[in-house]
């Protein structure tokens, strides 16, 4: 037995003609038979072509298709992955914020938390269709200069219950990251809005150290109490002078993000009335 030149399948020693591909081979003599075109084949040759000799060109183009729609799935893996802030693209840290998120989510993340509890994470004009009674006011929105507001989004959930009333909050994010959190407590009454006072003191006790109590220069009987953490700092604002408009409201800070924040406007007096370098 020997091999064809054309195909390399075996081929017996007195055969002219491959019996694979049909391509005719040298004769007895070893006089060279010049090749001619293929003889089309029919039946159980063919099939039986096909099937001992596949084309070579045919593995490469499958593997080489092979290979594209791997990268494709790859590639399409990858943009979800970092689309929507799953590992490894996740930005979240271990210092919790509000309602199970953390501040340095992006706002993908903090949305997945807060579907878990029954709501959303709206636009303000989506927010304010959602909840037409809200408490969030559109000057919660208004940054310094409209450079800075870029670096600025902000992002609201509408209310659900939670120590006795209706909560909302406002999540503000910077280039895409959680930094600071208010929550917007209703009152009903002044008896509800003390108990609610004494419950949110509670549980921020628990995370929170209270460093003290500001007194408002502004509202008689008005005042902040101020607590912090390791991360993060808190501020509950008390305003139960009006009957009629009972303010509760809770803001918590990222203690890292405030400080680059003040770093960075530090660094900008710094330069305000120096030489170009």
């Amino acid at each position: 037995m020997t091999k064809c030149p054309y195909c390399s399948e075996p081929v017996p020693d007195n055969a002219t003609t491959c019996p694979a591909c049909a391509e005719p081979l040298e004769d007895k003599r070893g006089a060279s038979v010049t090749p001619q075109p293929a003889s089309p084949k029919s039946g159980s040759d063919a099939a039986a072509s096909v099937q001992r000799g596949p084309s070579r060109v045919r593995k490469l183009l499958l593997w080489m298709l092979g290979c594209v729609l791997t990268l494709a799935v790859l590639v399409v893996t990858i943009s979800v992955l970092e689309e929507n802030r799953f590992w490894p693209f996740a930005t979240g840290t271990s210092n919790p914020a509000f309602l199970g998120t953390t501040f340095g989510m992006s706002p993908q993340e903090v949305g997945r938390i807060l579907s878990k509890e029954g709501t959303r994470l709206l636009t303000y004009e989506e927010f304010k269709r959602v909840d037409a009674l809200h408490q969030i006011g559109v000057f919660d929105f208004l940054y310094a200069s409209k450079e800075e507001e870029k670096l600025y989004s902000d992002l609201c959930m509408p209310s659900i219950t939670m120590f006795g009333t209706e909560v909302e909050a406002k999540f503000t994010f910077r280039q895409q990251r959680l930094e600071s959190v208010t929550v917007y407590f209703g009152c009903y009454d002044v008896t509800n809005a003390l108990n609610l006072v004494e419950s949110v003191k509670s549980h921020l006790l628990r995370t929170f150290t209270l460093s003290g109590r500001e007194d408002s220069q502004y509202v008689a009987g008005a005042f902040n109490l101020n607590y912090a953490s390791t991360n993060s700092t808190a501020s509950l604002w008390v305003n139960l002078a009006d009957p009629k408009k009972l303010i509760v409201n809770l803001t918590l800070v990222d203690s890292r993000g405030q400080a680059e924040r003040k770093k960075q406007l530090k660094e900008r007096e710094k330069r305000a009335f120096s030489p170009a370098p």
